[in-house]
């Protein structure tokens, strides 16, 4: 894997209507990304060469129709938009306008009750109603669940129920970040049995120990070559409504500011960015590690942990065991 841009997080608003518990930035009032700056960060990441634009929050449709316009501009530029959405305003527009995005991720924690516990009472019938409104409007839509020790039990019956839907099911751990840092969070056991229980049921899982438990001899095979794993700062960032540059949304050292650099300059030349990209440099146990090229652990779990984005991945099931 070259330290190419491939995807762009857009963080457009922190403005949210919900408060969940396990929000990694605490999201709920705050700075809207400038329309002016937006297009701007959208010409540069299309002449980098990315593929995917993320529209994320925040809540996005607390924009109104702002969002589906983005949409278009990205796609102008050859770019293919998702939008990132809790679901509770989806079906405010008309199902059309959703047409602009290759899909529409909608975030559900497991069955009722887990999820309203997690993300507020009626989140879980406000959102599985925008699916419906969704997969009706012959709209791709994926549900992302954030999955830790208050919800593994739950996300079997959530796969069965995404299936019935006719959605997608991604998966990803949960970090001590934002409104969860002093929570408690997914175990190295938990997210050995979410990446087991994802390529069980086919479900997506971008986390990078997932070379690890699915291709062990294939990630051997990289010879200090970055082949995947952690996308931080090596094919994916993340800018944020107030146009600070983030190696990915969750970690959330910045980078640098589009207020003063280009995102190009930013992404070639940042400290930070460098260091990330410098596997063989990584704390114990990632440094030393045979897969580390494959995977990298993550970068955001290891800055949470210790407050080094180089250490080692601290909820990792392989090296720890």
């Amino acid at each position: 894997m070259r330290s190419g841009l491939h995807m762009l997080v857009l963080e457009i608003t922190q403005k949210c209507n919900l408060q969940c518990h396990h929000c990694y930035a605490s999201f709920g009032s705050g700075a809207t990304l400038d329309e002016d700056a937006a297009r701007r960060v959208l010409d540069e990441a299309s002449e980098m060469g990315a593929k995917w634009v993320v529209l994320s929050g925040g809540e996005p449709l607390m924009l109104g129709e702002w969002p589906f316009e983005l949409a278009e501009e990205v796609r102008r530029r050859g770019m293919v938009p998702v939008l990132e959405t809790n679901g509770t305003l989806v079906r405010e527009h008309n199902v059309a306008l959703y047409r602009s995005f290759y899909s529409v991720q909608i975030s559900l924690e497991g069955p009722r009750t887990i999820n309203d516990a997690i993300r507020g009472e009626g989140t879980f019938e406000a959102a599985l109603a925008s699916v419906d409104y969704l997969v009706a409007g012959n709209i791709k839509v994926g549900i992302q669940a954030v999955v830790g020790p208050n919800n593994m039990s739950g996300i079997r019956e959530l796969a069965a129920l995404a299936r019935e839907k006719g959605a997608f099911l991604g998966l990803e751990r949960l970090l001590p970040l934002g409104r969860a840092a002093n929570g408690a969070v997914a175990t190295r056991h938990q997210l050995f049995e979410m990446i087991r229980l994802a390529t069980e049921e086919r479900l997506l899982c971008n986390d990078p120990l997932r070379y690890v438990l699915n291709e062990p001899i294939e990630c051997l095979q990289t010879a200090g070559r970055l082949r995947g794993g952690c996308t931080a700062g090596v094919s994916g960032v993340c800018v944020s409504s107030d146009t600070t540059v983030f190696p990915c949304p969750k970690l959330r050292v910045p980078a640098g500011s589009l207020e003063t650099q280009s995102l190009n300059s930013i992404w070639k030349d940042s400290t930070l960015f460098l260091r990330v990209r410098n596997r063989q440099r990584f704390g114990a146990p990632c440094g030393g590690c045979p897969y580390v090229a494959a995977c990298g652990g993550c970068r955001a779990a290891a800055w949470a942990e210790s407050g080094e984005v180089t250490g080692g991945d601290p909820q990792c099931f392989f090296r720890w065991r």
